[in-house]
């Protein structure tokens, strides 16, 4: 299972500090300790306000959002920290929260016209950085997506936190092949409660 913020043995985590500076992204052995936390990419008047971290499942990117200008784009980094690129957004769409598939060629992320309303899924191909829509219909509930989607460990589904009618947030899964929307949590009795962040495991 690939799970977001971690490489795949288990042994590294990546995760953003936010100062007053700016934002910084970082990696850190798992065991903790006394160990000060590796640099891998520093924020800057035209990259910056990063966000939502993954690693490939080799261990030897990241791929993260971030801010420029106006719009929401994803970037691409080796964990050296050489080679930043800019992976997807900047033009129509803005990107969010990727989500590698396993075989690490490519990533899910939540898209949308502007960097306040993701209601897109698109798939973008990291060596590339070309982007095809996966679906802009987030099913018959979901208005948009809140935080993020997660791809599961097969690749065949993703799971992703989408906003309903009422303003709540509940936990959808779609089916990437049919497109099948599917809601998986719901509180009759408490309509005002918030789900959020979901993951595979």
């Amino acid at each position: 299972d690939i799970v977001k913020g971690w490489t795949p043995d288990g042994k590294q985590v990546v995760f953003v500090c936010a100062s007053g500076t700016g934002t910084e992204l970082l990696t850190m052995p798992s065991s903790g300790g006394t160990a000060s936390p590796s640099v891998v990419l520093t924020s800057t008047t035209n990259e910056k306000n990063f966000r939502t971290p993954v690693f490939s499942p080799d261990g030897t990117k990241i791929v993260f959002a971030y801010d420029s200008g106006s719009s929401s784009l994803l970037g691409s980094v080796k964990t050296d920290g050489s080679g930043f690129t800019k992976l997807a957004g900047g033009a129509t769409l803005s990107y969010a929260s990727p989500s590698f598939f396993a075989d690490g060629l490519s990533v899910l992320a939540i898209a949308g016209n502007s960097s306040t309303n993701y209601d897109q899924l698109e798939k973008i191909t990291v060596a590339t950085g070309a982007a095809v829509n996966v679906t802009n219909d987030l099913g018959l509930e979901a208005t948009a997506i809140v935080n993020r989607a997660v791809v599961s460990p097969d690749g065949s589904l993703a799971t992703f936190d989408g906003r309903i009618a009422s303003g709540a947030s509940r936990v959808f899964v779609i089916n990437l092949s049919s497109k099948a929307v599917s809601q998986v949590t719901d509180y009759p009795s408490d309509p005002a409660s918030n789900d959020t962040f979901p993951m595979w495991v």
